[in-house]
């Protein structure tokens, strides 16, 4: 019942449509206390509906490099790993990346609601 409201709840706040992907990263069971880095990945991935290939690839497309972005921010946010694990994690890049993309996100968030709407809504993915 739980995963079901909050599938319903997603679908409500998102303008897009619900796919297989993302209900299973909503139902996975969230009764954990820890936000992993994978946990993050997964929602994060899930949310903009890409792979997870994608998100940890090298493409600088706006559509791929975004998402990473966020799911860098989010790592150190809820995370206790450096710059450098989170580069590492990243298909390894390197940690002037990993600020480079807190930096932005930091920046656009407060200029761009867009970017505030697509952090709280993946906050609440993660529990």
């Amino acid at each position: 019942m739980k995963n079901m409201i909050r599938v319903q709840t997603f679908a409500s706040l998102s303008d897009e449509p619900v796919t297989i992907s993302t209900v299973r990263t909503l139902i996975r069971d969230r009764n954990r206390n820890e936000i992993t880095l994978e946990d993050i990945m997964t929602t994060t991935a899930g949310y903009f509906n890409i792979s997870m290939s994608d998100l940890l690839s090298n493409k600088k497309n706006r559509i791929y490099s975004y998402p990473r972005q966020l799911a860098m921010y989010l790592a150190r946010k809820f995370t206790n790993l450096s710059f450098k694990e989170i580069g590492n994690s990243f298909n390894h890049k390197d940690h002037s990346t990993v600020i480079h993309a807190l930096r932005k996100v930091e920046k656009e968030k407060d200029e761009k609601k867009d970017v505030e709407k697509d952090l709280s809504k993946i906050e609440s993915l993660l529990g």
